[in-house]
C-alpha cells in the first residue's frame, strides 16, 4: 500500500455506526502518531493517537477520500 495510507486497525476496537476508523502506517508497517487525517468532503480533520489510530464519527453513508499528511512524507489519499 502507500507510505502512510490509512488502513483498518488490527485488532479493531468497536466503532459506532456511521464512523470511519483506521490506523496510519509507514512503509514498514509501523503505526504513525500525530498524523493529520482529513475527510475533505466533510471539511473534517483529526490527528492520529499514539498508536496511529483515528476515528471520524457521525459520517453520513457514502464513499469518501481520507487524506493523511505528515511532515517528511508525501500526502496520501485513500478511498473508503
Amino acid at each position: 500500500t502507500r507510505a502512510h495510507a490509512p488502513t483498518p486497525a488490527d485488532p479493531r476496537p468497536p466503532v459506532p455506526a456511521g464512523a470511519i476508523d483506521g490506523v496510519v502506517r509507514d512503509s514498514t508497517g509501523r503505526a504513525m502518531p500525530n498524523v493529520d487525517v482529513a475527510l475533505p468532503a466533510l471539511q473534517r480533520q483529526t490527528t492520529t493517537d499514539e498508536g496511529g489510530r483515528f476515528v471520524f464519527g457521525g459520517v453520513p453513508a457514502g464513499t469518501y477520500q481520507v487524506a493523511a499528511f505528515a511532515i517528511g512524507y508525501a500526502p496520501t489519499r485513500a478511498p473508503v
